[in-house]
């Protein structure tokens, strides 16, 4: 890939650039070198992703693991991730840390 000047973008994984290392000031020449096209920046992880859109990493891994078609719709603000029932796994885990008795309640309350 080339960037407007013929010269070569520079290709630079998430996990390359969240590794111990650079400076401040490489930081900064990196960033700015993905602001006007110089790097591309590929594949970042969960959590840069996380910090660029303001979200939590469980907010992103809970998108997902929906359909393609549920990401979709939720990009297109049709639905939200608070909309979608969680699975029978996550569900047996919070009445094992809340008992029984409280969750059965709880549900007794909604009716």
């Amino acid at each position: 890939m080339y960037d407007g000047g013929n010269h070569p973008v520079k290709n630079m994984t998430g996990h390359a650039l969240a590794r111990d290392g650079y400076t401040k000031s490489q930081r900064a020449a990196l960033a700015a070198g993905v602001a006007c096209g110089e790097i591309e920046l590929t594949k970042p992880t969960l959590k840069q992703l996380a910090k660029l859109f303001n979200v939590s990493v469980s907010y992103i891994g809970a998108a997902l693991a929906l359909s393609p078609m549920r990401r979709a719709m939720m990009r297109g603000g049709c639905t939200e991730i608070a909309d979608i029932p969680p699975s029978k796994a996550a569900l047996k885990r919070t009445i094992a840390r809340a008992g029984v008795e409280p969750t059965w309640d709880a549900i007794c309350e909604q009716l």
